[in-house]
C-alpha cells in the first residue's frame, strides 16, 4: 500500500521480508491449525501455531487423544504481533518481551513504539507493563523496565530523550532531566547497574545508575556511539568503525574489533560474539585477554540470543533452524524447527520458551515484519515440523469470509495474501478482457468491506503479466478510500477524493562549508482548492523526522479563505535541519489533516511510472519497489525489485540475464540521484514476494546475494 512512512521506517530499522535485510527463506505453508506430531514426551498447554483468534489472552489446556503423541511445540493463544527481546525473570516464573505498536493513523506520521509484556509461565497469560517505549529498552530480572522516551525539549536539533524506570507494578518515573539526551542504554545484570550514553554539555558521555534508582554517576571516558554490553569490569562500546573495550571504572579503552571487518552479534558474559563480514565465520572475543577464538558453527544465517543464563546460537541450514548452546557447540542442538523460525529461546524448567516467527504475510520469508508467537517446546535434536499460518492471526477468519471474491467473476483464480500491515492483496495472472483496473478495485473494495465486516480494510489488485497495480487505501485524513493506479509501488492518484492540491518546495541555506546535508530549511509553496466549496482556516505543516523523533512547524495559508479553484501560499522557516530524508509537508483545515494531492510528488511518480512502463514493455520485468539494504558501517546499495513473468522464470537463464542487464540502467532513474550508482536488481518470482534471482555487477545469481 502507499503507507510508505511506516513500512519504510520499519525496513530501515529492522529489515523487511522481500526488502532491505531478508531474515530467512524458510517459510511455513498452508494454514493448518496443528503442528505435526514428532518425537518427544513433554506436552505443553496452549494452542498450536496457526490456530485460534486474537480474542483470548490466556491459553487453554486440551488433552491429547490417547492414540496420538503429544506435540513437542505448542503456542499461547495470544493476539498476533511482532515480538522480540525475550527475557527470563530471576525466579524463573515470568518471561518478558517487547511488542511492536503499529500506529493506528495512516500516513506514517506517528513514531513507532514498543510495549513491554510480562508472560506468566504457570497461568499462560500476558500482561502489558509498559507502553510507548523507544528502541533502547532493557528489562531486569525483577521486572524493572528501563527505556527512553522523547522529551518536550530539544537538544540542538533533536528532541531530548529521557531515561524512564518502571519498577514492577508501578508507573514509569523519569531518572534523567528533560534537558539531557540519553542515547543508548545497557544493563550489567551481575551488579544491577544501568549504563548509558548521555549528552548535555558533552556529547555521549558514559554514565551509570542502579536500575532500582539512586544517584547518577559519570564515568570518565571517551565519547562513544553505542553500547554493546557490560561484563567482567568492562564496558563494550562503538566509536567510529571500532569496537572498544573500556574499563568500567573509567579511563581509556582498547580496540578489540573493526566494524568494517566484523559485525557484532552480541555479548554473553565476558565474550563478544562477532561475524566476519566476508567469510561469515563466527568468533568469540574474550574481554579479559582480547583473545579471539573461532566458533565451530556454520549456517546460512546465524543469530545470537541471550535471554537468560544460557546463550544460544540460532542457525538456518536450508529449510531448518538449529538452536545450539554457545557454551558447547559440539553438543546436539537443543531445538530444530522447520516452518517457523526461533528468534529468542530460554530454558525454563524442563521446557524451552521460544519466540517463533511465522510467515504471516505469506512472502516465503520469515522476516522482521512477520508475527511472532510465544511457544513452548520439549528440548531435543529431532526436527519439529510446523505447518504455520500464512496470514495475520486476526485475519484468519476474515480470509475465509473473503473466499467468494476469488471463486468466480473478474477475480476468479486470483491469489489472496495480506501485506505486513494487514491490507488485502489480490494477484491476477492477467487482466480480465476489457476490464478497467481502477473500476475493478473500486468494485472490489465495496465487496471486501461487505464480506470482511472491516470498514477500513484496504485492497490492492496486481496483474502478474504486466505488473499493473491498482490500490484502494483507507485514508484517515480523507475519511474515505483513496484510489491510485500504476506499476508496483509507483502509483498516481485518482483525483476526485482530494479537496486540496499542494505544490511544495523546500530550500536550504548551508551555513557549514564542510557539509551540504544540514542547513536552515525553509518550506514554501502554494495550496489550491480543488473542491466544490470554499475552504477556510488552512494551515501547512512542515515536518522533519529522525528515527522516532518528529519536529514540525506550521503556518497559515494566505489568503485566509480559498474559493473553489483559488490558490494561496505559505512560508515556514523550520530552522537548522537535515536535507536527508528532508521535511515532509501536510495540510490541515480547521486543525484537522485534509486530503491534499502533492503535485510535486505526483509529477515525479508519473515520470518514474513512464520509465517503468517502458522497461516492462521491452524487457518483461515489471518494477515492484526499491529498498535500502544493510551495508553495515557503510551505506548499503539500493535494491530495485522487479517481477518476472512465467516465460522468463521458466526460460533459459541467459534470457533472464539479458532482460536484467537491459532493465537495471533504466530503472536506476527511478531511485534518488545520489543512490543510482549503487543500485542492484532483485528479481521476484511472479507468484509472490520471494526473490528468485539477483543481478549484481553484471552477473545473474539465484536468490539473494550473499554479501551486500
Amino acid at each position: 500500500m502507499r503507507r510508505s512512512g511506516v513500512t519504510w521506517f520499519l525496513c530501515a530499522l529492522v529489515g523487511c521480508g522481500g526488502g532491505a535485510t531478508p531474515a530467512g527463506s524458510a517459510g511455513g505453508s498452508g494454514d493448518g491449525s496443528t503442528s505435526r506430531p514428532a518425537a518427544g514426551s513433554a506436552a505443553g498447554s496452549g494452542s498450536a501455531i496457526g490456530s485460534g483468534s486474537a480474542a483470548g489472552s490466556a491459553a487453554t489446556t486440551t488433552p491429547a487423544a490417547p492414540a496420538v503423541a503429544p506435540s513437542r511445540l505448542t503456542c499461547a493463544d495470544l493476539p498476533g504481533a511482532v515480538r522480540f527481546g525475550l527475557q527470563l525473570s530471576d525466579d524463573g516464573k515470568t518471561v518478558y518481551y517487547r511488542e511492536l505498536e503499529l500506529p493506528e493513523a495512516r500516513g506514517g506520521e506517528s513514531p513507532l513504539t514498543y510495549a513491554v509484556h510480562a508472560f506468566d509461565l504457570a497461568r499462560r497469560t500476558a500482561t502489558q507493563v509498559v507502553a510507548g517505549a523507544s528502541w533502547p529498552t532493557v528489562i531486569a530480572g525483577d521486572g524493572t523496565v528501563a527505556f527512553v522516551r522523547p522529551s518536550e525539549k530539544f537538544h540542538s536539533i533533536r528532541r531530548n530523550r529521557v531515561l524512564m524506570l518502571a519498577a514492577p507494578g508501578k508507573q514509569p518515573v523519569a531518572a534523567t532531566s528533560d534537558d539531557e539526551m540519553v542515547y543508548d542504554i545497557a544493563l550489567d545484570r551481575a551488579t544491577s547497574t544501568l549504563w548509558m550514553l548521555k549528552s548535555k554539555d558533552v556529547i555521549n558521555e558514559l554514565w551509570k545508575l542502579p536500575i532500582t534508582g539512586g544517584k547518577l554517576e559519570r564515568v570518565p571516558s571517551e565519547q562513544a556511539y553505542g553500547i554493546y554490553g557490560v561484563a567482567g569490569g568492562w564496558v563494550v562500546v562503538s566509536h567510529g568503525n571500532e569496537v572498544i573495550r573500556r574499563p568500567a571504572k573509567g579511563g581509556a579503552g582498547t580496540k578489540i574489533a573493526d566494524l568494517e571487518v566484523d559485525r557484532v552479534l552480541g555479548m554473553h558474559g565476558d565474550q563478544v560474539v562477532v561475524m566476519n563480514r566476508s567469510s561469515h565465520k563466527l568468533s568469540s572475543l574474550s574481554l579479559a585477554s582480547g583473545k579471539r577464538t573461532e566458533l565451530a558453527i556454520t549456517g546460512d544465517e546465524i543469530d545470537l540470543t541471550q535471554p537468560g543464563d544460557t546463550a544460544y546460537l540460532i542457525a538456518r541450514k536450508g529449510d531448518s533452524y538449529e538452536v545450539r548452546g554457545l557454551a558447547d557447540l559440539a553438543a546436539p542442538p537443543v531445538l530444530v524447527t522447520r516452518g517457523v523460525r526461533p528468534t529468542d529461546v530460554v530454558h525454563a524448567g524442563d521446557r524451552l520458551v521460544v519466540l517463533a516467527k511465522v510467515d504471516s504475510n505469506d512472502d516465503g520469508k520469515l522476516g522482521a515484519l512477520d508475527e511472532t508467537d510465544v511457544c513452548f517446546a520439549a528440548p531435543g535434536p529431532d526436527p519439529i515440523e510446523v505447518h504455520a499460518r500464512t496470514l495475520p492471526r486476526r485475519l484468519v477468519d476474515v480470509a475465509a469470509r473473503l473466499a467468494p471474491l476469488t471463486a468466480s467473476g473478474p477475480l476468479a483464480g486470483a491469489v489472496q495474501r495480506f501485506s505486513p500491515t494487514g491490507d488485502l492483496e489480490l494477484t491476477l495472472a492477467s487482466a480480465p478482457a476489457g476490464s478497467d483496473l481502477t473500476g475493478l478495485v473500486r468494485q472490489t473494495q465495496t465487496r471486501v468491506t461487505e464480506l470482511s465486516g472491516m470498514p477500513h480494510l484496504s485492497v490492492a489488485i496486481r496483474v502478474r503479466d504486466t505488473g499493473e497495480r491498482a490500490v484502494s487505501e483507507w485514508d484517515d485524513a480523507a475519511g474515505a478510500f483513496l484510489v491510485s493506479t500504476g506499476i508496483g509501488a509507483l502509483q498516481v492518484a485518482d483525483r476526485p477524493a482530494y479537496t486540496l492540491e499542494l505544490d511544495p518546495k523546500v530550500t536550504y541555506t548551508y551555513t557549514d562549508s564542510f557539509s551540504h546535508d544540514w542547513g536552515d530549511a525553509t518550506c514554501t509553496g502554494t495550496v489550491k482548492n480543488i473542491s466544490d466549496h470554499p475552504l477556510s482556516n488552512i494551515e501547512v505543516r512542515c515536518m522533519q523526522r529522525w528515527d522516532e523523533d518528529e519536529r514540525h512547524k506550521k503556518a497559515k495559508v494566505q489568503p485566509a479563505t480559498l474559493a473553489p479553484g483559488a490558490r494561496g501560499s505559505y512560508r515556514i522557516a523550520i530552522g537548522y535541519t537535515s536535507s536527508s530524508p528532508g521535511p515532509r509537508v501536510a495540510v490541515l483545515v480547521g486543525g484537522k489533516r485534509a486530503p491534499a494531492l502533492n503535485v510535486y510528488a505526483e509529477k515525479r511518480e508519473g515520470e518514474a511510472l513512464i520509465v517503468a512502463a517502458k522497461v516492462q514493455a521491452t524487457t518483461q520485468l515489471a518494477y515492484d519497489h526499491a529498498a535500502l539494504t544493510d551495508g553495515g558501517v557503510r551505506p548499503g546499495p539500493v535494491a530495485i525489485y522487479v517481477r518476472a513473468p512465467e516465460a522468463l522464470e521458466d526460460g533459459p537463464p541467459e534470457a533472464l540475464a539479458k532482460a536484467a542487464a537491459a532493465a537495471l540502467p533504466r530503472l536506476r532513474e527511478v531511485v534518488p540521484r545520489e543512490r543510482r550508482g549503487n543500485a542492484q536488481l532483485r528479481i521476484l518470482r511472479g507468484d509472490g514476494a520471494r526473490v528468485g534471482w539477483s543481478f549484481v555487477n553484471g552477473k545473474l545469481t539465484e536468490g539473494e546475494p550473499r554479501d551486500e
